[in-house]
């Protein structure tokens, strides 16, 4: 009996720097069913009901499933699970993922009923199953043989199984050996394989072959036809302007021929970019637009929201920071004392402007004139003469490494890296019990939540800070929201992606999936809420987790990335940007190479946050100003900084 093949998948397998989703279309020539989940705690996946949508056109069967989570009530939990399907409960249960070690005040099998015996209440009679793992369920399930009683009652749940490297799967009790639904026989299936853009992927055997799965599931022998990739457009449209106007909402979005994946791409339009619409799909999913230079073409919806009819006019751009000189064919050097005086002229006696500390790298702007002296210049901006006699020279070229201390208890790092590709990463190593530091998360103004967009050097600026990075992705609003009335000192209205709080005010209330990285008053960073809300950002998904790299993480696309990592005893936080869409230059990291990166520094637990063009880390230069470390690349054009919805700060006393 050959056992039908499915994969299981979450938001964890899709990048969120690429357009293009999961290919549901190429799943469904490889996969009999797919088994997606939903959410955790109180956090539905934030892609779930696109994908749940997206499954359906293909004409795969379905299921999902919700990670039960001990922090929050049951109750709660299964009524939100419910209500995510919105009456499609889809073709295979809906499944209750029991293996959750959070330890919280809803631990155990008696809230795990709870849950159940909700959910059952909520669905109209749709078969409700369990994932779980064999060890897992014999330690926390009911003792088979003082509580038999209580276990039996599980029975009723068909099983789906995590059963490594085993033949037959390992099944606890009550389940006999054979009554087992689903089995999850492996973690790294190969992800393109099942359309999807992480490297691997989770797949599952059904108890049974092709014919008994559709006998189990009362699915029809022929599956639903392919959806046409070449969907003719309705009648009556072709290039007249309706009006309507969309800004771009995802990093780069082609330009096709014809609505639908498989029409050619003619044409790219960019994360910010206002297009007007000339014409729309019956079902709108697919739009035809014109863009300022006059490419005409059909583009995904899904990445488009509307804006008010008429453009308004452009605001004046902030001008750009200048670069920071990189120095290239300079000599450089690295100090070799406890702590060097920078010197405003080469002479012992000349005014002190500030000082350079061990294994710091600078490069020197005149090494020639005087014997005793050499004139050296840091990346903030710091430029005077130093003793020559503390000084080692390492080349007459920029080093792959560069080391340099800004800010007490602040070390800046750089690296030139040729492997997989070329790429440049910028550290911020930050000693957290070691300084004193005052942490902001961008405020909001506005009283419902709305933000305006500002770039990260503009935030540094305003609130007179000396780190800054960017934080959360963030959406658009629709043209209801006049940007004279929330954003009259400049900036577009916008409202983060995920949970976020400045000085007490927690200002986004979403909960999703998506992690948050929580500040309290005395600079305590965490990954879970610990007392009053401080200082909170959310991210994009956890990448490195108990110092290894999450699993399933998308990775078929390099981009810019911003990341923000904590070691194992929480001593040292970690901020990193990696350059990225500069072929030259840099050209971006895949999520599982954002992780490596990160656990190459000792980070213990690290989050993906905004990336693509909104990567930005910025200084505050020994001139006040800000200056911008990395080269951040928005709407296709190396240097130029994106505005965006929030940011991290750090003030140093």
């Amino acid at each position: 009996m050959a056992n039908v093949i499915g994969p299981d998948i979450s938001f964890y397998e899709d990048d969120p720097e690429t357009p293009q989703g999961i290919d549901f279309v190429k799943m469904r020539t490889t996969a009999g069913y797919v088994i997606i989940r939903a959410g955790q705690n109180l956090w539905p996946d934030p892609i779930f009901k696109y994908n749940w949508q997206q499954a359906k056109k293909a004409g795969t069967p379905r299921g999902a499933y919700w990670f039960y989570d001990s922090r929050v009530d049951p109750k709660r939990q299964a009524e939100l699970y419910a209500s995510l399907f919105e009456g499609d409960f889809g073709e295979l249960p809906v499944f209750v993922d029991i293996e959750d070690t959070y330890k919280g005040q809803y631990a155990g099998w008696r809230k795990w009923y709870d849950f159940l015996e909700r959910l059952k209440q909520l669905v109209n009679g749709k078969e409700i199953a369990i994932y779980t793992a064999f060890y897992y369920w014999r330690d926390n399930a009911p003792n088979a043989t003082l509580q038999a009683t209580s276990l039996e009652y599980f029975h009723q749940y068909p099983l789906w199984i995590a059963s490594y490297g085993t033949q037959p799967p390992a099944i606890p009790k009550p389940w006999t050996s054979t009554e087992w639904l689903f089995w999850q026989y492996s973690e790294s299936g190969d992800g393109k394989q099942y359309g999807v853009e992480s490297n691997s992927i989770d797949l599952n055997y059904f108890n049974g072959d092709i014919a008994g799965l559709r006998a189990r599931f009362k699915l029809t022998e022929t599956p639903p036809p392919t959806p046409d990739p070449n969907p003719t457009p309705p009648p009556g449209g072709g290039g007249t302007q309706t009006g309507k106007k969309h800004k771009v909402t995802t990093t780069a979005l082609r330009v096709r021929e014809g609505p639908g994946t498989n029409f050619t791409a003619i044409g790219m339009v960019y994360f910010g970019e206002v297009v007007e619409e000339l014409d729309a799909t019956n079902d709108r999913s697919w739009i035809k637009i014109k863009n300022k230079d006059g490419v005409i073409g059909w583009c995904s919806s899904a990445y488009l929201v509307g804006v008010s009819g008429t453009t308004p006019p452009p605001q004046p751009e902030e001008p750009p920071i200048p670069p920071v000189p990189g120095d290239e064919t300079n000599k450089w050097y690295r100090v070799n004392t406890s702590a060097l005086i920078v010197r405003e002229t080469p002479k012992a006696d000349g005014k002190v402007l500030g000082y350079l500390i061990k294994d710091d790298t600078v490069p020197a702007l005149d090494d020639t004139t005087n014997l005793e002296w050499i004139q050296i210049r840091r990346l903030d901006g710091l430029t005077g003469w130093c003793g020559k006699n503390f000084l080692v020279l390492l080349g007459n070229s920029r080093p792959v490494e560069v080391r340099q201390n800004f800010f007490k208890g602040i070390t800046y790092l750089r690296k030139e890296v040729i492997s997989p590709r070329k790429n440049v990463i910028h550290v911020l190593a930050i000693d957290l019990p070691n300084a004193t530091y005052e942490f902001l998360v961008t405020p909001c103004k506005n009283t419902n939540g709305i933000m305006c967009t500002r770039t990260t050097s503009k935030f540094l600026d305003e609130f007179k800070l000396h780190v800054a990075i960017n934080g959360d992705g963030f959406n658009y609003l629709d043209s209801s929201i006049d940007p004279a009335v929330y954003c009259a000192d400049g900036g577009d209205p916008v409202k983060p992606n995920g949970f976020a709080a400045s000085r007490g005010n927690i200002y986004s209330q979403v909960k999703s999936a998506q992690p948050t990285v929580y500040i309290g008053q005395k600079n305590q960073i965490t990954f879970e809420p610990k007392g009053k809300v401080f200082n909170a950002v959310s991210g994009d998904r956890i990448v490195v987790e108990n110092g290894q790299i999450a699993k399933n993480l998308a990775l078929n696309v390099p981009n810019p990335r911003t990341a923000l990592g904590l070691n194992k005893n929480g001593r040292w936080l970690i901020l990193m940007v990696v350059d990225g869409r500069e072929t030259d230059y840099s050209q971006g990291v895949t999520l599982p190479e954002l992780a490596t990166l990160l656990i190459s520094y000792g980070v213990y637990s690290g989050v993906n946050m905004d990336g693509g063009g909104s990567s930005t880390m910025v200084i505050r230069g020994i001139d006040g100003k800000p200056r911008v470390l990395n080269s951040p690349v928005d709407q296709n054009t190396a240097g130029k900084e994106r505005s965006v919805a929030n940011h991290l700060g750090i003030f140093v006393r």
